[in-house]
């Protein structure tokens, strides 16, 4: 691989890293309450954490926020007219298909649901029923709750090949030349990757391969340095 090819692959490598960054500060969401309930401190344009998990319903009466914490969700309900807080109204909430009652908390004028689901990874429906004095209604919405994985991942790999008397071992080498020609006594070969995952269905990868050999003659095998980009997509 000449100087050239070699400051290439860098540059490749380099941006890749670089894009990566950029999706992370990208991927931060700025939230907002409105009048009437906090719901929770808002988050800055930028921060190393990301911010909780929620869902958002409404209905011509009312508006359900629910945030998760844990196991728990933190429900705030409001009157959509006004945005006034309902503090005393009956809450059930369906995730999945499971039916849970919201509890009541008096000193925050929210109600909590406790479930272990809320710390699986995956899309999940939400069906809210209340029923607030004379008034009932059903809030229909999904709640999204991201992998804790992290989104960027590195590999490396070493392997080789050594044999007394030799063999047609092509690599990434010219196929004529080392299948046909000299056989190769010693052959290995170093791997780099960086691999990103940009959405459930979209990852991307670069991977940077060193390879070096010698002949049975003693002679070396030229240098087969190799770079390749993957990008795998679900459907």
């Amino acid at each position: 691989m000449s100087r050239n090819q070699f400051a290439h692959c860098v540059r490749t490598i380099a941006v890749a890293g670089a894009l990566c960054g950029l999706s992370l500060i990208a991927g931060v969401e700025r939230t907002h309450a409105h009048e009437g309930h906090d719901h929770g401190e808002e988050t800055p344009a930028i921060t190393g954490a990301p911010a909780s998990p929620r869902v958002v319903a409404t209905s011509e009466r009312y508006q359900f926020v629910g945030i998760v914490e844990g196991e728990v969700l933190v429900i705030y309900l409001d009157r959509a007219e006004d945005n006034a807080p309902v503090t005393t109204a009956t809450v059930e909430v369906s995730l999945n298909g499971e039916v849970f009652k919201a509890e009541r908390q008096e000193k925050t004028g929210t109600y909590e649901v406790t479930a272990p689901l809320l710390r699986k990874a995956g899309s999940h429906e939400v069906l809210v029923s209340l029923a607030d004095g004379n008034a009932s209604d059903l809030l229909v919405g999904t709640l999204k709750i991201p992998s804790t994985a992290s989104n960027v991942a590195g590999r490396r790999s070493f392997s080789q090949i050594i044999t007394d008397d030799g063999m047609p071992i092509v690599g990434h080498g010219d196929f004529g030349k080392y299948f046909f020609g000299p056989l190769t006594k010693d052959l290995w070969r170093l791997s780099l990757g960086l691999g990103y995952r940009w959405s459930e269905n979209l990852v991307a990868k670069v991977e940077y391969t060193i390879e070096r050999g010698e002949l049975l003659n003693g002679t070396n095998r030229d240098e087969h340095d190799f770079v390749g980009a993957e990008i795998g997509f679900q459907f």
